[in-house]
């Protein structure tokens, strides 16, 4: 990924190093498990203080989003893979199964002549229950509904927001009901936080909605264009953003929620292209003027790389499983 400083807006250099990183992660700019730049090699090619770009690094360390190889450098964490999900964990289940069997009074010629036959006999696949933590209570609904038109008829997957696990603890307390929690990538340090390392969580890419990116190549190329961004953070990958999919409109300004310069910008835009989570400016817009929100959506790609293959192990462990438990259950 290429990072860039937009030093026309008044934010930190070091916050928009940090927005750019996260939002990468978000939107799979920035790969999995990717090397990152060294602290030398990007203070050097963004021109500022290598202490800002350590200072960036430790936050995004702090929020499970980095890591350190001490000698190698460091990298995006690959949280792409079920965690628990290895082999120790497997032969537990399996030395659990045996001795289970042992009890019913089953012989290991038996239990291996079950394991078969059940192969063998694949029954089709049942629900998977899985939750979608977002930020934005409406967002994060439009995002469940576009992930639901992607997974089985069976599957269920329900919302929450970051906002609502802090705040209700019974929300945690639900989440021990699902199978997989699905997330936002630069929210995964978070939500784990929240909810410990227990569960199986992953997340999958966003990028501009098909709305978003039709609306803005809509715009006459002499309008004058607002941009409002949620956090600071993020404005700079917002602005670039909509000059991508705008680069025929001339006049562009922007600013964030809460700036000092928001009364002035609402006052001069023709059209104001808000985040998600900024939707008050709708209503501090002069008459006549026009708004919309620069809507984000799961990638197609991830989501069938990266979510559904999961889901499909989650399915096969969570069946064999079940199949196993009754037929060795006392009759």
């Amino acid at each position: 990924m290429h990072f860039y400083l937009d030093r026309s807006l008044p934010i930190p250099v070091g916050v928009q190093l940090r927005g750019q990183i996260e939002y990468g992660i978000a939107c799979g700019e920035i790969e999995r498990g990717g090397q990152l730049p060294s602290v030398r090699e990007l203070s050097g090619t963004l021109g500022i203080a290598p202490a800002t770009v350590s200072q960036v690094y430790k936050e995004l360390l702090q929020e499970g989003l980095i890591e350190t190889l001490a000698g190698k450098g460091t990298y995006v964490i690959d949280a792409a893979e079920l965690p628990g999900r290895d082999f120790t964990a497997m032969h537990r289940a399996v030395d659990e199964l045996i001795e289970r069997a042992g009890v019913l009074g089953f012989e290991l010629s038996e239990l291996a002549h079950v394991l078969q036959r059940k192969a063998s006999t694949y029954t089709p696949p049942q629900a998977v229950e899985l939750l979608f933590v977002g930020i934005f209570p409406e967002a994060t609904r439009a995002y469940v509904e576009e992930l639901r038109k992607r997974l089985g008829t069976a599957d269920r997957l329900q919302a929450v927001t970051l906002r609502e696990l802090e705040t209700q603890p019974e929300r945690r307390v639900q989440t021990a009901q699902v199978d997989l929690i699905v997330t936002l990538g630069h929210r995964e340090g978070a939500v784990r936080k929240l909810l410990g390392t227990a569960q199986p969580l992953t997340s999958v890419n966003f990028i501009p909605s098909e709305a978003t990116r039709v609306a803005l190549a809509a715009l006459p190329p002499e309008v004058r264009l607002g941009v409002v961004a949620t956090f600071p953070d993020f404005l700079p990958t917002m602005k670039s953003g909509v000059v991508r999919y705008a680069p025929h409109v001339h006049e562009l300004r922007s600013s964030t929620l809460g700036g000092p310069e928001l009364a002035e910008l609402l006052a001069w835009s023709e059209v104001v292209v808000y985040a998600t989570g900024s939707e008050a400016v709708t209503e501090g817009l002069p008459k006549g003027g026009r708004t919309f929100e620069y809507r984000h959506t799961p990638e197609p790609r991830s989501v069938e790389t990266t979510l559904l293959p999961l889901i499909e192990k989650i399915r096969h462990e969570k069946r064999r499983y079940e199949d196993l438990r009754d037929e060795l259950a006392p009759g």
